[in-house]
């Protein structure tokens, strides 16, 4: 059996995570966090370009979720076949 202290350090160990995210979308969502907690939020809520999260939607809630982040909604803006915009995700969750 493992210890409380080596437990924790693979609590804390990002390489060991089992769910990751792109490093791009790491650092929006770490930056969006970051702005949060200076504004004195507990909520957080994002929009990010396809550029910065290229990541599914499953994908970013299951990292926000091993994370410990709560009520976490991810959606998808797709452009139809006929568009021409890039695709966004918006990011809702709690701190």
């Amino acid at each position: 059996m493992i210890t409380a202290e080596e437990a924790n350090s693979l609590a804390n160990d990002v390489e060991k995570k089992p769910v990751k995210v792109s490093s791009a979308c790491d650092k929006s969502l770490d930056k969006a966090v970051l702005e949060a907690i200076e504004s004195g939020r507990n909520k957080v809520d994002v929009v990010l370009w396809y550029s910065n999260c290229p990541d599914p939607d499953g994908t970013i809630k299951a990292y926000l979720k091993q994370n410990w982040y709560k009520n976490i909604k991810v959606t998808s803006d797709y452009p139809w076949f006929n568009e021409s915009y890039t695709w966004t995700t918006h990011i809702i969750f709690n701190l």
